[in-house]
């Protein structure tokens, strides 16, 4: 089984124990961003207030999303509609897909009561040493020169050819098998997206510490902690509305949500979620 086959029969199981609000917020990314932004993310909003992001800059996907989907087409249907478009082979579809999978994700952690632990830290709260070897999948610039300020080993997976070179104890590669030398591993919520997080973290093994990071990855955390990752790093919006408005007017996420982590040995799993939901 696939961690993509596995999240979206998990939101399948919950789904058939709690009701599940309609989509009321719909944001599609610019298909021609700005080129000084960083990021840029999508979203998909309940009428309960919760959302589920998607990372929009993966290549053509950006642009086959305004051709097959309009908000008005997506708002008013329950996200559970949606959730089987993360099985598709194309990633204009997945994204919505997901996007939905987290939407509900959110929506069981609200209705459960459960206390996510927020911070200001964008790296899930990680701590990185000399005599680390630091896999990255994915680049981060701003860790990038954090690592390299402190001398510690780096190694990047990126799948663009013109970004690879060998500086010292830096590296940038298309081989994710290099993963193998990394003790910490820092992954972008993309893999979800780009159907190479079972590939990815097949090459984790070796590493003591595996972080999933980004708004991307704010659904259910079981299936990737039972593959080895041991703290996610997502987003969840506090103020919908305000959200919106920032998307719209194309400035930062700002007070309109929080990041938080979840570890694993906290966790207490979705079964426990859907006790104390159904209370």
């Amino acid at each position: 089984m696939t961690i993509s086959r596995d999240l979206a029969d998990l939101i399948r199981q919950i789904t058939s124990h709690i009701e599940v609000p309609d989509v009321r917020y719909v944001h599609l990314p610019d298909p021609q961003p700005s080129p000084d932004k960083e990021a840029e993310f999508g979203v998909i909003g309940l009428e309960c207030g919760c959302g589920g992001f998607f990372y929009a800059w993966l290549g053509g996907a950006q642009d086959r999303l305004q051709q097959q989907f309009k908000p008005g087409q997506l708002i008013g249907r329950s996200p559970l509609d949606l959730v089987d478009l993360y099985m598709s082979d194309d990633e204009a579809q997945r994204s919505i897909g997901l996007a939905a999978i987290n939407a509900i994700s959110q929506h069981l952690f609200h209705i459960a009561a459960y206390q996510l632990e927020t911070t200001s830290d964008s790296m899930a709260q990680l701590a990185f040493s000399p005599g680390d070897h630091v896999g990255m999948v994915g680049l981060f610039p701003s860790l990038v020169k954090k690592l390299r300020v402190q001398n510690i080993d780096l190694t990047v997976i990126e799948n663009k050819p013109h970004l690879v070179l060998v500086n010292d104890n830096y590296e940038v590669t298309l081989d994710v098998s290099r993963l193998h030398d990394c003790n910490k591993i820092l992954c972008t919520g993309a893999v979800l997206l780009n159907d190479t997080v079972d590939e990815v973290l097949d090459h984790c093994r070796n590493a003591d510490v595996i972080a999933m990071i980004g708004p991307t990855v704010s659904c259910l955390p079981d299936p990737l902690f039972a593959r080895g990752v041991y703290v996610v790093g997502g987003t969840t919006v506090a103020d919908i509305t305000l959200l919106m408005r920032h998307l719209g007017s194309n400035i930062p996420f700002g007070a309109s949500v929080e990041k938080y982590t979840i570890r694993r040995d906290d966790y207490a799993g979705v079964s426990a979620l859907l006790e104390r939901a159904q209370d």
